[in-house]
């Protein structure tokens, strides 16, 4: 289903949103993401994320990824 199709730069703001606020917020999100990719997974991250990690999650029961993946894609013979 196609929904909510509208403009690239249009945006719906809640009026309880603090527009400064958001901005700042999307600003450090890009530059965190920018750090990670160039630097590696799990470079910056926030402090509520905890610094040790000691659980892994579990991936034997992981589902294939057929969209996001073209390797994972189902071939029909």
């Amino acid at each position: 289903m196609l929904l909510d199709l509208v403009d690239e730069n249009y945006d719906q703001a809640s009026m309880l949103s603090n527009a400064e606020l958001e901005i700042k917020s999307s600003k450090v999100m890009s530059l965190i993401d920018t750090v990670n990719t160039r630097m590696g997974r799990n470079t910056v991250y926030f402090a509520a994320q905890g610094i040790l990690r000691t659980w892994q999650p579990r991936a034997a029961m992981k589902s294939k990824n057929y969209i996001g993946d073209w390797n994972q894609l189902m071939e029909v013979k």
